[in-house]
């Protein structure tokens, strides 16, 4: 993606699956302001940016609805966002 731009990742996840993301640049947590989650029945919109040109690493966790405990991580994405 460019710089400047807001950027959305679609995954399906089933009904019942909570989704949390988090964005990190260089080891540093740059989520707050800069990451949301929509949610539409299977689908999970992962709205990322606009942020500054460079290589992130999105970090998907997911865990059923039912369980209080944590989150597990589930994938990691690398972003990748251009001048």
């Amino acid at each position: 993606t460019a710089a400047g731009n807001t950027t959305e990742v679609a995954i399906a996840a089933p009904e019942g699956i909570l989704l949390a993301a988090t964005l990190s640049r260089n080891g540093q947590d740059v989520s707050a302001n800069n990451l949301s989650i929509r949610e539409n029945g299977i689908r999970r919109d992962i709205v990322i940016g606009p942020i500054p040109a460079g290589d992130y690493i999105m970090r998907l966790y997911s865990k059923p609805a039912t369980n209080t405990g944590p989150y597990e991580c589930a994938a990691d994405y690398v972003v990748t966002v251009t001048p």
